[in-house]
């Protein structure tokens, strides 16, 4: 399997590690960033920026297809024999096409963030992940549903007690007429 980014390969995956390589890229922009699976041919990238907005494809090229031919790598693959398999007529080749865009950041949002892109809110929970009007949601919600419990529960109390409250009245009432 081969991926590209722009036309450009960044993996070439041929279902192991000794024979598979990694490229980093124009300017190494997928440098250190690019983790693949060898059994199944998937690639995430982490740490993902808006230099990596882009066309990326994957390549399924069967292994008795076409003819092979050498590709120029960088010296992280030097100890791996590196091909490309040219597909001959008539060969099945599959790809995926996957385009990664970047949204625009409103004003309002790129004010608040800092050098390095990232925003800080002083309303966070430190180390909780989650915001103060979120867990604040959290805690009322819980709240009102105890609150109900408890009411359905007196209700529900005061209910068996009214009933039982008859049933003994009824019970005196028909002692007193015999």
């Amino acid at each position: 399997m081969l991926w590209y980014f722009n036309d450009t390969l960044i993996a070439q995956i041929n279902g192991e590690a000794r024979t598979s390589c990694l490229y980093d890229g124009e300017g190494g922009r997928f440098r250190d960033i690019v983790e693949v699976d060898y059994q199944t041919g998937s690639l995430t990238i982490t740490h993902i920026t808006t230099e990596h907005a882009g066309r990326y494809e994957a390549n399924f090229i069967p292994s008795s297809s076409g003819t092979s031919q050498s590709l120029n790598r960088n010296s992280k693959c030097d100890s791996t024999k590196i091909t490309i398999k040219t597909s001959n007529i008539g060969d099945t080749i599959q790809t995926f096409i996957v385009s990664v865009s970047t949204l625009s950041v409103p004003d309002q949002i790129s004010d608040e963030l800092d050098e390095t892109g990232t925003k800080h809110d002083s309303d966070r929970i430190p180390d909780s992940g989650l915001f103060a009007g979120v867990v604040a949601g959290i805690v009322v919600g819980v709240l009102l549903v105890c609150v109900a419990v408890a009411v359905a529960g007196v209700i529900m109390y005061l209910r068996h007690r009214s009933s039982r409250n008859e049933v003994e009245k009824n019970k005196l009432e028909h002692l007193l007429k015999v």
